[in-house]
């Protein structure tokens, strides 16, 4: 349990009275949950702090929070990090008068750089072992919809007017209520008309004594479909449902310079080719694909070898890269799921290591140009072979990127490579080996 009392609250008292011998501090009667949610499309992670204790930062559509606090008043306020500047700045402070038992969500819409915060309030539930319901509430922090109608139906039944729990604007959210502990699936659709359908969720298995808030908020570039269902636990986080009827997909990514060029099957007796001819350096295009698969590798145009057979298993409704690798026994493989979302206030890289012949590398952005001191520069990216690095938000310039292994800025492998960075570029790169092994090279390829 935590316990929070305001500084300015405790400096006063020991001002007033600290020669008293008599404690002035308030007493609290109880305590509130208190959390906030990102909700701002484009934002950068968004640092959440009661008074000026940093609690956790938010990237959208995730939150932080769920913690008890005293019944007292506090600011809440919201920090993001500029890319290039040195300190924080301060977007918003929402004052809040936390009373005992209530829960309060501290919803973030608009624009990062000054969003607007809305206070969702309810009770705090206390169960008993006796319970067989779940308390719920939804809103509606979507703000590429109009007024939406929610249904929460058992699978087997098609919504229709009038058997909607509500509806919502953006920004609501609906009482909480009480719902019999089972198999369900939620339907967003415009207001009025439940043939038009924002999404829908696949079977949530919902089981009794929990309370939760779900709201519908918008997609992004690492989601296939438009929009997605957030839960908010009473105990903290967010989990994200992807719209069900809406597939993963893949890039396959040629990185291993010892291999000609292959083609890729999804069946055990390769009849089902589903990329063709990719060679070393090239990118497919997005291909959609069930959550489970076995992928089999084998040489352009022939089918009787298998260089390689890796199974794979996707996050529904993502956007995953898969990427062919040399290794010291032929080839091995990888799979990650690339930082696609775009910025409203910087642009984006990141890099993915597929150059086997430098186990750990080194990037730099250097100012165009300019003499490449890199003694002296940051890294904006250390990797290791096989991996990906956290995207990066840069200011929107141009550079000039260079590669070193790492703790030898001395030894350039690669660059200068120029590229001009604008606000809500996100460029993706690899680095590859080439001919000369003392060298590398850098790919950008564009999503399609």
């Amino acid at each position: 349990m935590k316990r929070a009392i305001l500084p300015l609250l405790v400096t006063a008292a020991i001002t007033l009275y600290g020669c008293t011998g008599e404690s002035s501090l308030p007493t609290p009667t109880g305590k509130g949950v208190v959390r906030a949610i990102n909700a701002v499309p484009g934002s950068p992670e968004i640092g959440f702090l009661i008074e000026e204790r940093f609690l956790g930062d938010m990237s959208y559509r995730s939150a932080v929070g769920g913690g008890e606090w005293d019944d007292f008043d506090y600011n809440f306020n919201f920090d993001i990090r500029l890319p290039g500047e040195a300190a924080n700045t301060r977007v918003a402070t929402e004052f809040l008068d936390v009373v005992a038992d209530r829960d309060y969500t501290l919803v973030l819409t608009g624009n990062a750089e000054a969003p607007d915060v809305t206070v969702w309030e309810a009770d705090v539930r206390e169960w008993s072992e006796t319970e067989t319901v779940f308390d719920a509430r939804f809103g509606h922090v979507s703000a590429s919809l109009g007024p939406v109608d929610v249904y929460l139906d058992p699978p087997d039944v098609v919504p229709a007017l009038g058997g909607q729990i509500g509806t919502l604007a953006f920004g609501e959210v609906l009482p909480a209520a009480d719902y019999e502990a089972g198999d369900y699936v939620v339907t967003v659709t415009a207001a009025g008309d439940p043939d038009t359908v924002y999404y829908r969720s696949g079977t949530l298995d919902l089981v009794a004594r929990v309370q939760v808030t779900y709201t519908i908020a918008d997609g992004d570039e690492v989601t296939t479909a438009p929009h997605v269902l957030v839960a908010l636990p009473a105990n903290g986080g967010a989990v994200a449902f992807p719209d069900a009827r809406f597939s993963s997909t893949v890039r396959f990514v040629h990185g291993a310079i010892n291999a000609s060029a292959v083609d890729v099957f999804d069946d055990e007796m390769l009849t089902n080719a589903i990329v063709t001819g990719l060679g070393f350096g090239s990118v497919s295009g997005r291909i959609e694909r069930p959550s489970e698969s076995t992928y089999r590798f084998t040489p352009a145009n022939d089918a009787g070898a298998v260089l390689l057979e890796q199974a794979s298993t996707l996050v529904l409704g993502s956007r995953a890269n898969f990427v062919l690798l040399n290794s010291d026994n032929g080839l091995s493989s990888a799979a990650y799921l690339p930082g696609l979302q775009s910025r409203t206030t910087a642009g984006r890289i990141q890099f993915f290591h597929a150059a086997l012949n430098h186990e750990f590398i080194e990037v730099f952005a250097i100012e165009p140009d300019s003499e490449p001191l890199l003694e002296e520069a940051v890294a904006i990216a250390s990797l290791q072979f096989g991996q990906a690095a956290p995207p990066l938000d840069l200011v929107a310039d141009g550079y000039d990127i260079y590669l070193t292994p790492l703790a030898e800025r001395d030894t350039i492998l690669a660059g200068p490579v120029r590229i001009d960075l604008e606000i809500g570029d996100v460029l993706q790169a690899i680095v590859l080996d080439v001919v000369d092994p003392e060298l590398a090279e850098i790919v950008f390829y564009p999503e399609p």
